[in-house]
């Protein structure tokens, strides 16, 4: 899968640099204002159509701010180890924190722990379960039990629920339409394969005391070790998703405040899983401007954005 002006830095790892630009942006707000980086997290089998609309967007409203794209399917977040996942995210976490300093003979890399400037976009349990692989990456990267800094978490139709008579059938309906676009097979056969794929990875394992990835992620998201509780967090999330409950967001915001992160909930009522942007990109983005113009004020001044 390739981008558009962007590098691949691995099957699923993608960098944007940005051009140079003016000292302003959109609206004439500065880019001492803006994000350095952006990091997004696309959701399971996401397509390059797809997850361009999200870098096209806002690569135009931060136009200096680099963005990091990783992309994942749904067959390797459902059968990946902890320790595969790390590494396949390791080189996000490196294009993030660490620096060059050339000589003419050789090259020294130094670990850069600054925080700041830093927007997190995390799509379903697919980009959830790889944003908590790069804060572990980050981990082992720098030789520290420090959590991983960022300012903004936006969780976008993430992290659904725990109990496994709800998830089961859900994580099948993923499988099945990742299969879908890929195998031409009749419908009914893509379904059964789908279930027996998800109790054979999923359901059997989780019945023996294993934790699947999902599970993990869920409780990863709200571990103050793995991620910085400076930083705000916002939920994008629906009723009408039927991949992730509406209910398991709420709670886990609900623990998220508990454990001390600023949350912020945004219900978009009628839209599918994932596609809050398309069905009500005003609303969308305006959202994801404001919370970063919260979090800027924090460090301008208040109202100063």
């Amino acid at each position: 899968m390739s981008f558009y002006g962007f590098t691949s830095i691995s099957k699923d790892i993608h960098y944007y640099d940005p051009k140079e630009a003016s000292e302003v942006g959109r609206g004439g707000i500065s880019y001492d204002a803006h994000p350095k980086t952006i990091m997004i997290f696309g959701w399971a089998d996401a397509n390059s159509r797809n997850l361009t609309k999200y870098t096209a967007e806002y690569s135009q409203m931060y136009p200096s701010s680099r963005i990091i794209l990783v992309t994942s399917s749904s067959f390797s977040a459902l059968t990946s180890s902890s320790k595969e996942r790390q590494k396949s995210c390791l080189p996000a976490a490196r294009l993030l924190f660490w620096q060059s300093d050339r000589s003419e003979d050789n090259e020294t890399r130094n670990v850069s722990q600054t925080s700041q400037r830093i927007l997190v976009h995390a799509f379903s349990n697919g980009g959830m379960v790889n944003l908590i692989a790069t804060c572990e990456a980050y981990q082992t990267l720098t030789g520290t039990n420090s959590p991983f800094p960022h300012n903004l978490l936006i969780l976008d139709s993430t992290p659904g629920g725990h109990l496994l008579s709800t998830e089961l059938p859900r994580l099948s309906r993923v499988i099945a339409r990742g299969l879908k676009s890929s195998l031409p097979l009749p419908e009914f056969l893509i379904v059964a394969l789908s279930i027996l794929f998800v109790v054979c990875v999923v359901g059997i394992p989780t019945m023996f005391g294993f934790q699947n990835s999902a599970s993990l992620g869920r409780r990863g998201l709200n571990d103050p070790a793995l991620l910085s509780l400076d930083a705000d967090r916002v939920y994008f999330y629906s009723k009408a998703d039927d991949l992730i409950g509406w209910q398991d967001v709420e709670e886990h915001a609900a623990e998220a405040e508990k454990c001390g992160w600023r949350v912020h909930l945004k219900d978009f009522y009628d839209s599918p899983h994932c596609q809050h942007m398309r069905m009500h990109p005003e609303r969308y983005w305006s959202n994801v401007e404001n919370s970063w113009k919260t979090v800027a004020n924090s460090w301008l001044g208040k109202d100063k954005y």
